[in-house]
């Protein structure tokens, strides 16, 4: 495999620039293929070596391999833990079913997880990678907004849940949920400042698996200068109707203004230099607007910003 990209895209007349990663499809980020061993260099070494970037989906949507049953080389997310399987996986959700979505999201988690992602960097802390999606647009705006999908929750699971966080992330939450015989409710009307407190919260103690806050905090980190996110594939909008033929749009444009109001114009100007523009073109169809709608979509929310995200970040990602 190292040779092959040796060929592909450090060689004179090489035609490649990069490398594409597709976890979900059946292996792990931390297989030694990528990782390298003792006697042999990996794919990851020698992207590091020579600043070859690259970028791996990172959503728990998507596509994903169609085994039940996975021999996996590599680390593995388990009922929230890392570990090295020591027999094949076994996935609850068969792919071909009524379930398909809840198998797709299952191999994303078990092996395509952002904390599988952290130990490659770890390891090769000046590797340039990019996390394809940023967790996904539902999971992008369930962090701007700080949704809480827990409303009700079993007392004696949120009791557990809840033991091993500090006194200030406890009273929080305890704050906010009340309890009625055996349940714990959320309190309403909550403003968005209370609810970021409580959302956070719950993020510590497990409650809430967010892969946009996962991302961004890898990325975020001087720890690894090259890490980068992007929007591609961005689907939270609306049907538009266009007035001059009445004819519907489908348009993410105001998501995409609540993405730059709430969160991206808070950042530093360091956490604004890794987040990139992406398309997903031509998969975007798939869900809606056509490429010329989706890049004027983006034009319009980010205004002037278009150009960090769009050329000056992305040059820098790819090295130009």
């Amino acid at each position: 495999m190292v040779e092959k990209l040796k060929e592909k895209i450090l060689a004179d007349d090489a035609l490649f620039y990069g490398v594409k990663l597709y976890a979900p499809a059946g292996f792990s980020p931390t297989d030694p293929v990528l990782m390298g061993t003792d006697r042999q260099e990996g794919v990851y070494a020698l992207c590091q070596q020579h600043q070859i970037p690259i970028t791996v989906h990172n959503s728990n949507a998507g596509f994903a391999c169609f085994s039940t049953i996975l021999e996996v080389r590599g680390d593995v997310l388990l009922n929230n833990n890392i570990v090295k399987p020591d027999k094949p996986l076994r996935f609850d959700y068969r792919f071909f079913s009524r379930h398909i979505s809840e198998a797709i999201e299952e191999r994303a988690k078990k092996l395509n997880h952002p904390q599988l992602w952290e130990l490659v960097l770890q390891k090769y802390p000046n590797l340039k990678i990019n996390f394809a999606h940023f967790g996904g647009s539902g999971q992008i705006m369930e962090y701007v907004n700080y949704t809480i999908k827990f409303k009700e929750v079993d007392a004696d699971i949120f009791e557990d849940a809840i033991v091993p966080l500090s006194a200030e992330d406890k009273a929080v939450v305890l704050a906010a949920y009340k309890k009625k015989k055996n349940t714990m409710y959320l309190r309403e009307n909550m403003t968005i400042s209370e609810r970021a407190k409580v959302w956070n919260a719950l993020y510590r103690a497990g409650f809430v698996d967010n892969w946009s806050k996962a991302i961004f905090d890898l990325v975020k980190k001087p720890e690894y200068p090259n890490a980068y996110t992007d929007l591609s594939c961005f689907s939270e909008g609306m049907l538009i109707e266009s007035p001059e033929d009445q004819k519907l749009t489908f348009s993410i444009k105001e998501e995409l203004k609540t993405f730059k109001n709430h969160f991206f114009d808070k950042l530093s100007d360091y956490e604004k230099s890794k987040i990139l523009y992406g398309s997903d073109f031509y998969l975007t169809q798939f869900f809606g607007p056509t490429l010329k709608q989706y890049f004027e979509d983006f034009k319009a929310a980010f205004g002037d910003e278009f150009e960090l995200i769009a050329n000056v970040n992305t040059k820098r990602f790819l090295g130009f």
